[in-house]
């Protein structure tokens, strides 16, 4: 089983529950029963190896955008690509978020940050939009910049740390994107996206320009993701929808809202 919360009380009271409204019986299928009132749910299954669908599972067409990433920053890139490809697959809009505003939070220039602060900050704090933040360093925060910030926060997660690469690919066989920390490849620790598994791989997009890989894509094995333990994981699925969007009809299966 993953433990672990899902779901927190949404702050703002946005009518945000991914793909799947709570009450409509898929959701406790999928995640457990769950306590309705707190929104927490406290288990996943493990999805066995004969079940993982090879031909390819995940959210890979919800990435809009590769992140060409500044010093340290490739946590805080990681956890907000995954956050716009959420918010791209609940509402069908493309909404450019700054990853700067949210490093600003949980690290310093060059030194980098960890997973568990970057899913606290986005999930308690929020991430402000392109428009409102430079692609530049210091970060600018004008008066009235946390109730911005508070319109995008992430608001379901599962912790998968403990289970490593059959609980990341368990989750991206539930439409999570799934936001991990490993020992790259040639050396160095990383924090990257995983979007899609298929023929023994996890596929995602990484900070290093759309020129790198394949149009910014990794492709990474089991083995290649070893050291996940590590540094944690953390699959994502929802973010509370802003003021400034409609809000998606949802449907009682997994997938994108209908229009």
């Amino acid at each position: 089983m993953i433990s672990d919360h899902f779901t927190v009380t949404d702050p703002k009271n946005h009518v945000s529950w991914g793909c799947n409204p709570r009450d409509s019986g898929v959701f406790g299928k999928e995640c457990g029963d769950g306590d309705l009132d707190t929104m927490e749910d406290l288990a996943l299954d493990i999805i066995p190896r004969s079940e993982w669908i090879e031909e390819g599972v995940g959210m890979s067409e919800c990435v809009f955008h590769i992140f060409d990433q500044l010093d340290g920053m490739c946590a805080s890139n990681a956890i907000t690509a995954g956050m716009m490809a959420c918010l791209k697959q609940q509402t069908g809009e493309e909404v450019f978020l700054a990853p700067e505003d949210l490093y600003d939070h949980v690290g310093r220039w060059g030194t980098g940050s960890t997973i568990p602060e970057n899913v606290n900050a986005a999930a308690n704090i929020g991430i402000r939009t392109r428009r409102q933040v430079a692609h530049d360093w210091p970060v600018k925060r004008p008066d009235g910049w946390q109730g911005d910030a508070a319109e995008h926060m992430l608001f379901e997660w599962a912790d998968f740390s403990n289970h490593g690469w059959d609980g990341m690919v368990s989750l991206l066989h539930r439409d999570f994107c799934c936001f991990f920390g490993i020992i790259w490849p040639g050396g160095g620790a990383h924090a990257i996206l995983a979007t899609e598994y298929g023929n023994k791989l996890v596929r995602g997009p990484n900070s290093w320009g759309s020129d790198w890989g394949e149009d910014g894509f990794f492709k990474l094995s089991e083995r290649q993701c070893k050291t996940l333990p590590r540094f944690g994981g953390v699959g994502i699925r929802a973010v509370t929808i802003p003021s400034y969007l409609p809000q998606p009809k949802l449907v009682a299966s997994r997938g994108c809202p209908v229009s």
